[in-house]
């Protein structure tokens, strides 16, 4: 079974509340959004549906809680998406930290059970990266940057998207489209195309 694991320098409850905690899923798996569907605090059955950019694309996720034991053990089956589950474990170091270990259980239906193992493998790789993040957020305060960086890179994209505007709207003030009375097929009247 694979599995994947970080020594993250704060106590197993800190690291679990953090963990747990919808609004900070994006400073360490880089979630878009996560909204929790259901009332009340983080238990067994409560419901997330969460927005990832995936290989530039959307994917939305309705997840649910299976077990949750503060400070020792979260469960999360995936409902609808990817069919990954992820199991994290919270085990207390001698030096007064948290070891996490994340064990993805992958349930692919019929015949493609076969890939299971390669899927599992492939899950804990993925989360390597956004556990560093997760260790980096927690041990130099970095919770709340990835926020700072989404709003800062909206700021940018916003800009370029003006300067792209009005780059369009000048170029098309200086070189107006042409007309064209040549019909865009022959025999297609009416139609027409450019010069």
């Amino acid at each position: 079974m694979a599995s994947t694991t970080v020594e993250i320098a704060r106590p197993p409850d800190e690291v679990f509340a953090f963990v747990t905690d919808p609004s900070q899923l994006s400073a360490w798996q880089g979630a878009e959004e996560v909204v929790q569907l259901t009332e009340g605090p983080v238990g067994a059955g409560t419901r997330f549906r969460e927005v990832h950019q995936v290989m530039g694309r959307r994917r939305v996720e309705l997840t649910e809680v299976v077990k949750c034991e503060p400070g020792r053990l979260f469960h999360i089956r995936v409902v609808e998406g990817p069919p990954v589950d992820g199991r994290w474990e919270f085990a207390p170091t001698p030096a007064g930290g948290t070891r996490v270990t994340l064990t993805p259980l992958a349930h692919l239906p019929g015949r493609a059970r076969i890939a299971n193992r390669a899927m599992e493998q492939m899950t804990a790789l993925a989360f390597r990266r956004a556990h560093r993040r997760l260790k980096r957020a927690l041990e130099h305060g970095a919770a709340s940057r990835p926020a700072r960086r989404d709003s800062e890179q909206a700021r940018l994209l916003r800009g370029g998207a003006r300067l792209h505007s009005a780059v369009r709207e000048r170029s098309s003030a200086l070189h107006p489209p042409a007309q064209s009375a040549r019909p865009a097929f022959p025999g297609a009247p009416g139609v027409t195309r450019p010069v």
